[in-house]
């Protein structure tokens, strides 16, 4: 019987010393992978936030100057409503329901954009090979700093200038001077 389990051993051992190399390299190839992962994630996500900074810094700014350029094609509209007799809370409400309105449509557009960005491109695109995991994550938090930037940038650029305009005379902003 001894010989039988000597036998055994011999035809086993190689199988078993092939499954323990095997799950050195898998445990190996893990590792680098993680290492991997965490050097470069750490690089794109500092790439991403550099992109993310520089496009929102250039929407603010977009935004301020068209909200900014709006007032000003209005202004002498505005100070003919004035002049017959419209108050000043009547011309910042109506100008606030307005900028509103908008904010509105420029968060479901950005909700929109946003989804469509990250489910077709964003998410394959950072997918881990055969774990399918992403690093980037779409989630409440998203959705609460697109509304929160698509109503304060509007809102602001409508309500700082609109403030300086209600201060000049009607007839200065009738005239436009």
């Amino acid at each position: 019987m001894e010989g039988h389990d000597d036998l055994c051993t011999e035809m086993i051992a190689p199988p078993v010393q092939s499954v323990r190399e095997a799950r050195e390299l898998v445990g190996l190839t893990l590792e680098l992978l993680e290492e991997y992962l965490q050097e470069h994630t750490v690089i794109s996500n500092v790439r991403l936030g550099a992109a993310g900074g520089v496009l929102l810094l250039f929407s603010v700014l977009l935004c301020w100057h068209q909200m900014a350029a709006m007032l000003r094609l209005k202004e002498r509209s505005i100070g003919i409503l004035r002049s017959l007799g419209a108050t000043e809370k009547f011309v910042f409400r109506l100008l606030t329901g307005e900028t509103l309105f908008l904010c509105g449509a420029i968060f479901c557009a950005a909700l929109l954009g946003t989804v469509l960005l990250y489910h077709l491109w964003l998410a394959p695109a950072t997918a881990v090979g055969s774990f399918g995991v992403s690093f980037l994550v779409f989630n409440g938090w998203t959705v609460l700093i697109l509304a929160a930037l698509s109503f304060t940038v509007p809102l602001l650029s409508t309500l700082v200038p609109l403030k300086k305009f209600l201060k000049k005379p009607v007839v200065e902003n009738i005239t436009g001077k």
